[in-house]
């Protein structure tokens, strides 16, 4: 009897374990179709934006639909790429070597030229 209750309890757990993995495993199938797929750009699609970006960095509704039909690609990929490239110029800018720092007698610290 305490046997049939011990596999009694276990079946449940089971079962219960089962319906939680089935539950949990739907939520994720449900995130997964909402997420969008990473979208590879040709070359030659990368240098018309690289082009269209040299002239605009924030690109106007209207020119983003022109280049959305002529390069066959979504308007909110578009947008993207746009951001993304901002984002990648800034931190360029932010990275770029910083001049060395020059003292009073004008070369770089810490070295100093010797005046002769």
């Amino acid at each position: 009897m305490v046997q049939s209750r011990a596999t009694a309890s276990a079946k449940e757990k089971l079962q219960t374990n089962k319906a939680l993995a089935d539950a949990s495993s739907r939520i994720i199938d449900e995130h997964a179709h909402r997420r969008r797929r990473r979208y590879v750009f040709s070359q030659s699609q990368l240098a018309h934006l690289e082009t269209e970006f040299g002239y605009n960095h924030f690109i106007p509704t209207m020119r983003l639909q022109q280049l959305a039909y002529e390069l066959s690609i979504d308007k909110l990929t578009l947008r993207s790429w746009f951001s993304r490239r901002r984002h990648r110029e800034r931190r360029n800018r932010q990275i770029q070597p910083v001049p060395p720092v020059m003292n009073y007698f004008g070369a770089p610290y810490p070295f100093q030229a010797i005046a002769d």
